[in-house]
């Protein structure tokens, strides 16, 4: 073998090495790209609440359950209901079953109720919001309510989802600059000749 074929050889595979490394670039682009470009799950608003904003009930209700769209996979689930003089008529902790969270209530004095919930999420955001009902005896017989919320009540509720990160995009967007500076690097290198 003379030293232009151990050259041509060794051309050969640095030539197919660079061809693997490519490839490898371009499976990775092209696996990861959509993982970053896909798009954020919906958002998790309240769907419908019982008893329904605003109404006035003959009797407290034994429990308050907050609907809400698509399943909710909370960390930390806080319901309240307080009276208008702040006592807390909630009983136990809320129960999370799929997309409803329900609190038992005790038994309250007729007037006005606050419910206030927040829910902090698996993914970091974080859902609160308020809705009111009142108990007056002399008021006829609610039904319960399985109708969706009203808009003022959706209105009202929030969903915190922090704003991009300048660092985190700017450390980003380097990282691509530098990959595609190191590929050129690569690609554009001469050919070493004894």
């Amino acid at each position: 073998m003379t030293d232009t074929d151990g050259q041509r050889a060794t051309g050969r595979r640095v030539t197919a090495s660079r061809l693997a490394l490519l490839a490898f670039f371009v499976a990775l682009t092209a696996v990861g790209a959509p993982a970053l470009l896909t798009a954020e799950p919906a958002p998790v608003r309240l769907a419908a609440v019982d008893p329904a904003a605003d109404v006035v009930l003959a009797a407290i209700p034994e429990s308050v359950a907050l609907r809400f769209t698509g399943d909710v996979a909370a960390r930390e689930v806080h319901v309240t209901v307080a009276d208008a003089n702040g006592v807390t008529v909630s009983a136990g902790p809320p129960a999370l079953s799929g997309s409803t969270v329900t609190t038992a209530l005790r038994a309250g004095a007729p007037g006005a109720y606050l419910v206030v919930y927040h829910l902090l999420l698996d993914d970091g955001r974080s859902i609160s919001g308020t809705s009111r009902f009142a108990v007056d005896p002399a008021a006829p017989s609610a039904a319960p309510n399985t109708a969706e919320v009203a808009a003022p009540l959706v209105e009202a509720e929030h969903a915190h989802v922090p704003p991009p990160d300048p660092l985190n995009l700017a450390l980003t967007a380097l990282a691509a600059v530098l990959i595609l500076a190191l590929l050129a690097l690569l690609f554009s290198r001469p050919k070493v000749r004894d």
